[in-house]
């Protein structure tokens, strides 16, 4: 998943470790994040090859930026030897290492390769996870909140359990869970408020992915809406991110809306490029009729400043809102336009083709339409697709606004002219239909233009001769 969160690490000793997970956290693409993450297996093949010296230390930390590499979804094919050596050490660091890497490649491949067949597992992980939750779990330390995470992401491989006994157990240990992340956390080591974190997210997801109880859900997502202005970057993105999925939910929608100001204060304030886009999406998630308005209005506002890798989902996911919920078509001509104004480049054909059809198939709004891309055009700056809309649309409804004197057919032509000459050839070509037909309303109009003249000056001689 593109710029997946994973906390920086501190306090454990592997700065190199930090420094990778810190600069995968910093890409501000897909693209940047491979060959970040490419540069680095090259490294780490180039030491575990040939007969390289390297003491355990340096041992578990490649093999722990392989499982954070193996974590974010992609493919690790060598590195599994390296980790079984670390078997042997005499320190329970680098045992403990190993461990914590075979029991996520085991659980992994039990979920996703073969769910039928380990079905069985289900109620047994459930039971393990009671135990593990209720009772002691204030008091647990890393490696029991890591069993716990691991359980959570296995059931989230399989459906809700059919046994009403294990469904209930499940539904307790994931309230222990909530419960427990509106504490403070019982130490001050921060691999055990990260753990704490990471169970919390881990149940989240697993309340989501089994839909189990409506409360269950609307507690989640007021809890998720206390992280949006945590200090640590990770747990905000982590918050949008889960409640992006809850949005989905007809039980959690409205919860999720509750938090409306918050998130677009995010989009406002927020130095990190991925939560801001995790906040857009949001955005997305929970735009209805009662606020698609303001929403599409702080979309296109953040439109002109947002990084140029999410410009087009944003301009696509405008597009739909705007055409979703426009009450009056109107304030959708407004917004298309605005987003070719912001974000022309990004504009595809699809999106301006689709306007100049709503334009088309409804009379209400072809004299606003008209009047509103004139306008548009005399910017001396204005985008090529600005052109094309503008012109297709005089071409078929100049007529409309010809009459008023600063919008006459003769001004459109002039307009569209010295737009034509500075455009591709293929936009040329494009509005050679439109540029005719404005053409020959402004020919019309100035032969009109000598008959008025004429008429006004006969009936002023006329009157002229009827003064005694």
């Amino acid at each position: 998943m593109l710029l997946q969160k994973m906390p920086a690490v501190k306090g454990d000793g592997m700065r190199g470790l930090a420094v990778f997970i810190n600069d995968i956290r910093n890409c501000k693409s897909k693209e940047a994040e491979l060959k970040r993450i490419n540069e680095e297996l090259v490294d780490i093949r180039s030491k575990f090859i040939g007969d390289k010296n390297l003491d355990g230390y340096q041992k578990k930390v490649y093999v722990c930026k392989l499982l954070f590499i193996l974590l974010l979804g992609n493919d690790v094919d060598f590195g599994h030897m390296e980790a079984i050596n670390l078997l042997s050490s005499n320190k329970y660091t680098e045992k403990k290492i190993d461990v914590v890497k075979s029991a996520t490649s085991l659980i992994e491949a039990l979920s996703n390769k073969w769910p039928e067949e380990y079905k069985k597992a289900v109620p047994l992980a459930i039971s393990r996870l009671s135990r593990i939750v209720t009772a002691t779990y204030t008091d647990l330390q890393d490696d029991p909140q890591w069993l716990c995470l691991k359980l959570l992401r296995l059931l989230q491989n399989y459906p809700p359990p059919d046994d009403s006994s294990n469904k209930a157990r499940l539904v307790e240990c994931l309230e222990a869970i909530l419960n427990e992340a509106q504490d403070a956390p019982k130490s001050e080591k921060v691999q055990h408020s990260y753990a704490k974190n990471a169970v919390f997210f881990e149940a989240i997801a697993l309340v989501i992915h089994m839909d189990l109880e409506p409360q269950l859900l609307v507690r989640a997502c007021n809890q998720l809406g206390t992280f949006l202005s945590h200090r640590e970057t990770n747990l905000r993105y982590r918050a949008l991110e889960s409640m992006c999925l809850l949005a989905t939910s007809e039980f959690s929608h409205d919860a999720i809306k509750k938090h409306r100001d918050t998130i677009i204060n995010s989009l406002k304030t927020e130095r990190d490029a991925s939560v801001r886009q995790k906040a857009v999406d949001l955005l997305y998630a929970i735009c209805d009729c009662s606020n698609a308005n303001q929403i599409v209005a702080e979309m296109l506002t953040y439109l002109k400043t947002a990084d140029n890798s999410i410009k087009e989902e944003m301009v696509l996911k405008v597009a739909i809102l705007a055409e979703k919920y426009a009450t009056d078509y109107t304030w959708y001509v407004d917004v298309i336009l605005k987003l070719i104004q912001f974000a022309g480049d990004y504009v595809s054909e699809e999106i301006w083709y689709r306007v100049i059809e709503i334009v088309v198939n409804h009379e209400s709004v072809q004299g606003y339409a008209a009047k509103s891309v004139f306008k548009a055009l005399q910017n001396p700056t204005c985008h090529e697709i600005m052109v094309k809309v503008g012109g297709y649309i005089l071409g078929e409804f100049g007529n409309l606004i010809a009459d008023y004197k600063r919008s006459t057919s003769q001004i459109q032509y002039e307009l569209l002219s010295s737009k034509l000459d500075l455009s591709s050839i293929t936009t040329r070509r494009l509005l050679d239909p439109s540029y005719i037909k404005i053409r020959k309303r402004a020919a019309e109009s100035r032969m009109r233009k000598p008959k008025m003249e004429d008429k006004t000056a006969l009936g002023l001689k006329v009157n002229q001769s009827t003064i005694p």
